[in-house]
């Protein structure tokens, strides 16, 4: 099968999960970490995949996309919600912890 590319960019955070990165799940699998302000690619093969992004037991939802042969799948992540409610968000809504949106 031929390639495509998964593009994950994390904007920065002032104080929430700063020192602290995410894991990347693609298809259930951990494939990399992103850290605070930063972008990666990863090579996957082309076709149906499902991301989500992981810390501790809170994360974000699961993104379901195709991407071709030698497109690029571009995705943005933050931090969900305020600073000050990020425990009580991890416990009351932990799948939403993380914001994921698909560029």
């Amino acid at each position: 099968m031929a390639d495509a590319t998964l593009r994950l960019r994390r904007e920065v955070s002032p104080w929430r999960d700063k020192l602290r990165s995410y894991k990347i799940l693609l298809d259930g699998k951990v494939i990399g970490t992103i850290a605070n302000g930063a972008t990666h690619d990863f090579t996957i093969v082309a076709g149906e995949h499902v991301v989500r992004l992981k810390i501790d037991w809170a994360g974000s939802p699961k993104m379901s996309f195709t991407v071709a042969a030698g497109e690029i799948a571009e995705f943005v992540c933050r931090a969900g919600g305020g600073a000050a409610l990020g425990l009580l968000q991890s416990i009351l809504t932990p799948g939403r912890y993380i914001q994921l949106e698909h560029r």
